[in-house]
């Protein structure tokens, strides 16, 4: 392997561990979001659909019946599930090309951190 392929190989198994990283935490926000709106959803079962209710929309608090909240937060939790299915699916491709590279030329988390401390000098 040449000193240029190396290069090469070094920072892209240090950019998709990085990648795989930050989807890790992406993923861990959205499942916090999702036990929220479970939550709330549970909770708002017991309630009459037509009682009044509160419901914050980005920084504003908007007056809503039951009935309605429920609806947009099943279709949150809709959304939110769909995301994490999709960066799941993305986590797993990211995680087979690092094993990939791994079987391919033996890097380890050493490699990592040289190659992004080569990165972080140019």
């Amino acid at each position: 392997m040449s000193g240029a392929e190396e290069t090469v190989a070094r920072t892209e198994y240090a950019n998709t561990r990085m990648e795989l990283q930050e989807l890790y935490s992406k993923v861990g926000a959205l499942e916090a979001d999702r036990s929220e709106h479970g939550m709330v959803l549970a909770q708002l079962a017991s309630v009459p659909r037509d009682r009044r209710c509160w419901h914050q929309v980005g920084d504003v608090l908007c007056e809503q019946d039951v009935q309605t909240v429920q609806a947009a937060l099943q279709a949150n939790l809709d959304r939110i599930i769909a995301t994490i299915d999709k960066l799941v699916e993305l986590m797993r491709t990211k995680e087979a090309r690092v094993g990939q590279l791994v079987a391919k030329y033996g890097f380890t988390e050493k490699d990592v951190a040289a190659a992004v401390a080569a990165q972080q000098q140019q």
